[in-house]
């Protein structure tokens, strides 16, 4: 529910990302990387029946595996902007 518009979807004619901002943290004891925190914050403009700006932020904290990363948790939030 938070990462996408399914409540809004039909009512929705367009979405656009207004502000798409990602921090990472990093850590890599020995010089290797281990694991990471990427900040998140995307502020998105929805138009149709419905009309607003949401934001969605938060934290995922990812770690290294064989294939890549994987995300194993995470608190994001999403709200209406206001104003």
């Amino acid at each position: 529910g938070l990462m996408s518009n399914q409540a809004v979807g039909d009512d929705v004619d367009s979405v656009t990302a207004t502000r798409r901002v990602v921090r990472v943290d990093l850590l890599a004891p020995g010089g290797k990387a281990a694991g990471a925190t990427a900040h998140v914050k995307l502020v998105i403009k929805m138009t149709g029946k419905v009309d607003r700006t949401d934001q969605v932020r938060g934290s995922l904290v990812l770690t290294r595996s064989g294939s890549g990363w994987r995300m194993f948790g995470f608190d994001v939030e999403r709200g209406e902007v206001k104003g």
